[in-house]
């Protein structure tokens, strides 16, 4: 299995080449950038601009290996629970070319009429759906901000038009259960999951991790949640901040933690 990471800053890129990982790919945000991008990054927020880059990410690996068949897109707070062969079995099994996921809402804390259905947070796409990909590319140039307008919302909304558009080629997860986060925490068994999307999750410093803005979103995270995997998350975090400070990688200030997750990552 191979993982093609794209470095949305310089920092990110020297850092993780200097730790040398086996089976990974590095490209290099500020190598591919073009004149739209750099146009946009300007106005959009580094939010913004990172779900901007969503359906470019995707494009940029395909590019960057003719070989590839099959990629996914995962968003950089995502953690596996579990191996995932189970999702890309159910997409091989339907015969589709993409995969797409809900965000399975707890009734109580239902946001879809505003964030949408469907979450960008893991995304199985074949190179035959690549026209698809380049049609949410250039929606997501043209709007994509952290606000809802008119029906869209940064680069998430776009997906509710595909199960319509592409039903022959799009398929919607059968298995809510498998994606967890802090939005369905209360409605699903957390040993049921295969990711977590660590959504609101902020980390200051290796003793210093946060649940931010759940509080005042109204998320509750059952204390066997907190105790089976968000401690269990951290500590892998706080692991590999220590080796990045024995490598005198200085990531304890807040812009640079930052700057440092804000990675896309894809799996073959």
């Amino acid at each position: 299995m191979l993982c093609i990471i794209l470095c949305v800053d310089d920092l990110t890129f020297n850092t993780l080449k200097a730790l040398d990982l086996k089976h990974i790919q590095l490209l290099k945000l500020s190598d591919l950038e073009n004149k739209n991008l750099k146009k946009i990054k300007k106005k959009r927020t580094h939010v913004e601009y990172c779900w901007t880059l969503t359906p470019f990410s995707i494009l940029f690996a395909f590019e960057f290996n003719p070989k590839i068949n099959q990629i996914t897109y995962i968003d950089s707070d995502i953690f596996f629970l579990k191996n995932p062969k189970k999702i890309f079995d159910e997409l091989n099994k339907n015969k589709k070319e993409i995969l797409i996921t809900r965000h399975g809402f707890a009734k109580e804390y239902d946001q879809s009429h505003i964030s949408g259905e469907f979450c960008v947070q893991f995304i199985p796409v074949k190179r035959e759906a690549l026209d698809i990909i380049d049609e949410w590319k250039k929606k997501c140039l043209k709007w994509c901000y952290n606000r809802a307008e008119n029906g869209k919302f940064g680069d998430q909304k776009y997906l509710e038009l595909w199960p319509k558009k592409y039903h022959t080629r799009v398929h919607i997860c059968e298995n809510d259960k498998w994606f967890l986060a802090p939005w369905n925490a209360i409605r699903f068994n957390y040993y049921d999951g295969i990711i977590w999307h660590f959504h609101a999750a902020k980390i200051f410093t290796d003793k210093n991790f946060k649940l931010v803005g759940l509080k005042c979103i109204g998320y509750k995270i059952p204390q066997i949640v907190k105790n089976n995997v968000y401690k269990k998350y951290f500590m892998k975090i706080k692991n590999s901040i220590s080796i990045l400070e024995k490598m005198n990688i200085k990531i304890r200030q807040k812009k640079s933690l930052k700057t440092l997750l804000a990675l896309i990552l894809f799996f073959l």
